[in-house]
């Protein structure tokens, strides 16, 4: 295994020598640091990601009822509104009509109620937020 200029092998421990591909500068002081570069990643996105965390960790200092409002904002989401939402998306594609229709009923009323657990339930998780403070 060759990783930069060091040879590495079970035997032997080397450091893993970063630089840049063609010595291209990446704006570091150090040009031996690796090129971090993702699409869409901005130093903006970061501090706000940084900032709504602390702001709901404030505001919401006790765990059971973070979990609570994180678990019903997302839980019907990813059980019962994605999946069939995905599923009546393939069914309505597909070509064959036997019993399709019944198919599309049940999707559409798995994804009603999800939407209705989801509501639901972060209705009753900020009530239990705001009796926290009460």
């Amino acid at each position: 295994l060759q990783v930069g200029n060091n040879h590495l092998s079970d035997e032997s421990t080397a450091l893993i020598d970063f630089k840049p591909a063609d010595k291209i500068s990446n704006g570091h002081e150090n040009e031996n640091e690796p090129i971090v570069d993702m699409e869409g990643d901005s130093l903006l996105l970061r501090y706000c990601l940084v900032i709504s965390t602390v702001v709901v960790a404030i505001v919401i200092p006790h765990l059971k009822a973070l979990i609570a409002l994180a678990g019903a904002v997302t839980g019907a989401a990813t059980s019962l509104i994605i999946p069939p939402t995905l599923a009546l998306k393939f069914t309505l594609k597909d070509e064959v009509k036997i019993s399709k229709w019944r198919s599309i009923l049940f999707y559409s009323l798995l994804i009603m109620i999800g939407w209705v657990y989801a509501i639901f339930g972060t209705i009753s998780s900020v009530q239990d937020v705001i009796s926290i403070y009460n």
